[in-house]
């Protein structure tokens, strides 16, 4: 069977669905024949894939510096596109190329729609849980928000085209309950499937940038956070539990930020962002992972990196993370109240040896359940069943 996978942006580039895209491909690759249409991939990442059978074609056509330019030049794209389509059996849409479902229908072939995120029912691809008291422009502030009224035309025109879809995949069970409560046409014919795990090197690295940092940590315990200053990814909590923490002793290392800084009465280390790899060797020596998202989720993938490492992540109870880390964990943050999260942090300390047991338990549970081939086998069932029916 061939398949061809449209993602306008790929791994390493982008974010979780990328990487989650990347994962899916190579899974999958042993008993499909793949191409991988894409506008922005690395050389090295290219080269993977060709290694594995996968054939790549770079779509100069495709814009990607901001998603309506994307929708609008894959319309103006459309020769092209059935050119590639031409030759393959399905069409698996994992990313935001959604025009695309228009063009593969005109031409008779199966889509499979792959959603990582809440674009289908909300512009700003976010949904946000009222358990934490935020509102959508207290997190994105006003202008974020007009541009997010101002795109809302060319949306619902380009998310019409997902009701045509042959079958829906979403990533968690509370990401297919929050879209299809809004949107029921996407659940006609739809699957639950996880994302495959990463695959976490365990080879330690060192760069000048790891070296300022350890410099100024000297040996102190740390906790990471991984999502900069976005309100969105719980920047607001983490200013309150480095508070907390540093009470104790134990630095907050926040990546993604503007500048390399180090706020010594909140005890905050801001890192500019790191590759992968320098955030994988800070995430390595971490106490824990600090991840108070507010909004739902879906399955974030920097929680379970954490998890596969033994790192103990510190999240908010919502979207994937029950998913991820059970019900029964301990390291939930159910609301943002000083005592809340000051009652978190002092189970982390007191009880730590317990949480990092779960933890390494937790990692063997999803290894198992989540094991590659169990993946395969699901994923390859959905492409047959689209596949006969058409």
């Amino acid at each position: 069977m061939k398949m061809v996978c449209m993602s306008e942006t790929f791994w390493p580039y982008g974010s979780g669905g990328e990487l989650a895209t990347y994962l899916w491909v190579r899974v999958l690759s042993p008993l499909l024949s793949i191409t991988v249409v894409t506008a922005r991939i690395s050389e090295d990442t290219v080269n993977k894939l060709q290694s594995t059978g996968v054939d790549v074609v770079l779509l100069n056509e495709l814009d990607v510096s901001s998603r309506s330019r994307l929708w609008s030049s894959l319309e103006r794209a459309q020769k092209s596109i059935e050119n590639l389509l031409q030759d393959h059996d399905v069409v698996w849409i994992p990313r935001l190329c959604y025009p695309v479902i228009q063009v593969a229908k005109q031409m008779a072939k199966p889509v499979i729609v792959h959603l990582h995120d809440y674009v289908s029912i909300d512009p700003s691809g976010a949904v946000v849980s009222p358990r934490y008291g935020y509102s959508m422009l207290s997190l994105l502030g006003f202008t974020k928000c007009f541009r997010r009224l101002l795109s809302v035309p060319t949306w619902r025109k380009v998310i019409a085209f997902l009701d045509s879809a042959d079958a829906t995949i979403f990533v968690s069970n509370r990401q297919r309950d929050i879209i299809c409560a809004r949107r029921p046409s996407l659940c006609r014919f739809h699957s639950v499937i996880p994302n495959p795990l990463p695959r976490v090197s365990t080879t330690s690295s060192t760069t000048e940038l790891l070296n300022e940092v350890f410099d100024v940590i000297n040996g102190h315990e740390y906790v990471l956070f991984g999502g900069g200053l976005s309100k969105l990814k719980g920047f607001d909590i983490v200013k309150k539990l480095a508070k907390l923490l540093s009470k104790r002793g134990i630095i907050t290392v926040v990546s993604k930020a503007h500048r390399f800084t180090f706020n010594k009465d909140l005890g905050i280390l801001y890192v500019p962002r790191l590759s992968y790899a320098e955030y994988i060797e800070l995430l390595r020596h971490a106490k824990a992972f600090l991840y108070p998202s507010v909004y739902e989720e879906p399955l974030p993938y920097a929680v379970i990196e954490a998890l596969l490492m033994g790192i103990p992540p510190v999240v908010t109870n919502i979207g994937g993370m029950p998913e991820i880390l059970g019900e029964r964990y301990l390291m939930y943050i159910n609301d943002r109240q000083w005592n809340t999260l000051n009652n978190v942090i002092e189970k982390l300390m007191k009880r730590y040896d317990e949480i990092i047991e779960y933890v390494k338990n937790r990692a063997e549970i999803l290894k198992d359940t989540w094991h590659d081939e169990k993946l395969r086998k699901v994923f390859i069932s959905i492409l047959k069943n689209v596949v006969e029916e058409q």
